[in-house]
């Protein structure tokens, strides 16, 4: 379960499930792999129960049928929750009838699928959502949508880890109503933070770009880190532009140079030091960080707290 996922169904638990001894949460594909929403009711009365096609951790109920939950009294639950779950169901427009079904009048449900991400079978793969798309389903169960974002955050100034480039989380919060309703009466998203994985894709061959057509990018680099008096480099990320770096740090014999990269087991051809390894975080220390996206600084603050850090385009 991927940190942003977890971070939005959390806000909605917290913006919209009301406690109590009565109350009855489902969870559509609960099956635990890398966690569950479970832990968001910790400390909770309410009853939580977990549905999945199989047996396994975090799995109260499994229907005999996929797609018709017979054995589940209709409009009997309170909330109904499903995330990262509908990506792999191969019918979703029968699925959302049975959460329609199942939910009592007033309920609420969310739904939580990824933009985008690599192909991923549990035991199938077979979408990846827009917000037209999960509009349509929502439509197509009955439901009234309150909310359908992309990214969505409650904040500009969340935390970096509300971004997934890998998923890009869309979202939905439901109501089974046919009242007229004033939507704007419910908490929302106040703002998206897509993941442009093709500009982003661009941005960083731009660089890598302009890396090979600097012809003095020596002189820049050695200029730039013996004016700041560093001694001590480490270069984040061992991709194109990682690679040229380190290579280009090397021949210049400036100091002591080491690799960062959150994948080090796959490296096999020299020593590299994995996130959150200790380092020297002295003031003759920098960080160089060769993957230029957006908030990874940020992020990389809260690891190494101390240590200088400059993107590699800063050289020049």
């Amino acid at each position: 379960m991927h940190k942003s996922a977890m971070l939005r169904m959390e806000w909605f638990v917290k913006h919209y499930v009301k406690d109590g001894e009565n109350v009855r949460v489902l969870d559509v594909g609960s099956y635990n792999i890398y966690g569950c929403y479970k832990e968001l009711f910790e400390g909770y009365k309410l009853q939580y129960v977990g549905l999945d096609l199989e047996e396994g951790p975090n799995v109260d109920f499994i229907p005999k049928e996929a797609y018709s939950w017979d054995e589940l009294e209709d409009e009997s639950f309170d909330y109904i929750i499903s995330g990262n779950a509908f990506e792999h169901i191969e019918f979703p427009w029968l699925t959302i009838r049975e959460i329609y079904k199942k939910l009592k009048w007033g309920g609420f449900a969310c739904i939580l699928a990824p933009n985008s991400i690599y192909e991923h079978r549990y035991p199938t793969d077979c979408y990846r959502y827009y917000e037209d798309g999960f509009r349509a389903l929502a439509k197509w169960g009955g439901f009234t949508a309150i909310d359908v974002t992309v990214s969505g955050v409650p904040d500009e100034n969340v935390s970096p880890e509300w971004t997934c480039e890998g998923n890009n989380d869309t979202m939905m919060v439901l109501i089974k109503t046919t009242e007229d309703i004033d939507l704007e009466a419910f908490p929302k998203f106040k703002c998206e933070r897509r993941y442009k994985h093709a500009f982003e894709w661009c941005r960083r061959y731009f660089y890598l770009l302009k890396w090979i057509e600097t012809e003095d990018r020596e002189e820049k680099v050695e200029h730039f880190i013996q004016e700041k008096g560093f001694r001590n480099i480490y270069v984040y990320g061992y991709g194109p532009i990682g690679k040229l770096l380190y290579e280009l740090l090397q021949q210049l014999d400036i100091g002591r140079i080491e690799i960062i990269d959150k994948n080090a087991d796959d490296i096999r051809d020299l020593p590299v030091l994995r996130v959150g390894e200790e380092i020297d975080e002295s003031e003759d220390s920098c960080m160089l960080i060769s993957v230029l996206d957006l908030w990874l600084k940020e992020e990389l603050d809260t690891k190494y707290k101390k240590i200088c850090k400059y993107y590699v385009d800063e050289l020049f």
